[in-house]
């Protein structure tokens, strides 16, 4: 009985052993491991959207009245000043105001000598008075309808209407452009404006003013500054977004209207944990990205969270200040193995 006592102590004995030496085998001692020492950095924090440049200025010029354009007296492309006359419709109707606006004029400047002398009624006065305001009002109305002319400075970037043909109310359907009838399409190019979409939870860190970096599919490896100019008060019920409005000089009128936008929007700077690059993994099969940390010679594996990819460096969470990360030799280490550094 004794003996087999003893025997079983001893087999327990050697089982442990042999167990202890499996487990100090399956720890490896990795040496000479570069690491950083993870630091507090600013960056200024960005976000990227997209838009289409748009005119600062636009408007299609019509008539309150319809009418044949009789002549127009600028081209596509032709800067013009405000207050240019650029086309003319038929004078039908002005015409014929004009003669009623002429025929109450006279009766009204009579009448006027004879009311001063006492000899018509004040009934009578009134009357005349106020049919020729009338006609004064519409033959001044009905001019106004055969000129056209420039609200403000800027380009002529479309005919809508040739001499010959009659202008009436028919929208405009070009993308880009505004949708109200006219006879020519009246731009400002000076500057351009840029409308992107911003998510909810960003817009409170939006500003007037505040900046952003413009590149566009038709100016390779060239980037033009913006500002934020205006941001509509409430949000798009589909999208939970609100449109944020960016404007650019174009001075030189290089940027043309419907020209594709990327914009890179600036926020307020930030101060973050940063780390390189080539200290991150990826953990395979679900998308988490982790790093090894170094605490008492030992390497230590921990998911993090990118805040912001800088280029060489990368903004993180979940790793402070202090702390030392392996930045050379990640891909020989695994969770629990003894190393030295460098």
């Amino acid at each position: 009985m004794n003996k087999m006592i003893i025997s079983g102590l001893v087999a327990i004995i050697f089982m442990v052993g042999c167990t202890q030496k499996i487990e100090e085998s399956s720890v490896n001692k990795i040496e000479n491991i570069a690491v950083i020492t993870a630091s507090v950095e600013s960056y200024l924090p960005s976000k990227k959207y997209s838009g289409a440049m748009q005119a600062n200025q636009e408007a299609n010029l019509g008539a309150m009245l319809p009418g044949r354009v009789e002549k127009i007296f600028k081209e596509i492309g032709e800067d013009v000043q405000k207050g240019d006359l650029i086309a003319e419709l038929s004078g039908e109707f002005l015409a014929q105001a004009e003669i009623e606006y002429k025929t109450y004029k006279k009766d009204y400047e009579r009448m006027s000598r004879l009311h001063e002398k006492g000899s018509v009624s004040e009934l009578d006065y009134d009357h005349i008075k106020a049919k020729y305001e009338a006609t004064k009002e519409k033959y001044e109305m009905v001019k106004k309808s055969t000129e056209i002319r420039a609200l403000f400075n800027g380009t002529i970037a479309d005919l809508m209407v040739n001499e010959g043909e009659n202008y009436l109310f028919v929208p405009s359907l070009e993308i880009g452009y505004s949708h109200t009838p006219g006879i020519v399409k009246l731009v400002n190019t000076d500057q351009i404006k840029i409308e992107i979409d911003v998510n909810e939870k960003d817009i409170s860190d939006i500003k007037i003013g505040q900046k952003a970096t413009i590149t566009g599919d038709a100016f390779v490896d060239e980037t033009f500054e913006a500002v934020v100019s205006n941001i509509k008060p409430t949000l798009s019920h589909l999208t939970r977004s609100a449109t944020v409005e960016l404007k650019l000089n174009n001075s030189d009128h290089r940027i043309m209207p419907g020209m594709f936008a990327h914009v890179e929007l600036y926020f307020p700077l930030k101060e973050e944990v940063m780390i390189p690059r080539q200290c991150i993994s990826k953990l395979n099969g679900t998308g988490e990205s982790f790093v090894y940390i170094i605490e008492d010679n030992v390497a230590h594996r921990r998911v993090i969270k990118i805040l912001a990819d800088l280029s060489d460096v990368v903004a993180v969470a979940n790793v402070n200040v202090g702390e030392r990360v392996v930045a050379e030799g990640k891909t020989k280490i695994f969770d629990g193995d003894s190393v030295s550094v460098k």
